[in-house]
């Protein structure tokens, strides 16, 4: 991961989100109650974080994003398919990712 910041840990989730955006809301809600850890960065505060992230994974402005490890989960790219790239359609599509993943479930 190339991300700008030095408080990036490889063992913690990062879960990329917009205030207004009801998929994000929606993903840490269910993140909370099944109490799996992350770390929330609102993309409203860290714009640059959030240019860094589009042009890297070629997204267009669409969250959430989850980032850990190696890996990310986007909800759209233009990206041809690579390794530690994954696209879901749905939250709770993402959620079975980040599960099988991280979790090796």
């Amino acid at each position: 991961m190339e991300l700008e910041t030095n408080a990036i840990s490889e063992n913690e989730i990062y879960v990329l989100t917009l205030d207004d955006c009801q998929f994000c809301t929606l993903l840490k809600d269910t993140l909370l109650k099944m109490t799996i850890p992350f770390t929330d960065i609102d993309i409203d505060r860290h714009t640059q974080l959030g240019d860094s992230i589009e042009l890297q994974y070629q997204t267009e402005g669409y969250y959430p994003v989850i980032l850990y490890g190696d890996n990310v989960l986007l909800p759209h790219t233009n990206l041809a398919p690579r390794e530690g790239v994954r696209i879901f359609n749905t939250i709770d599509e993402a959620l079975e990712l980040l599960l099988k993943d991280y979790y090796e479930i």
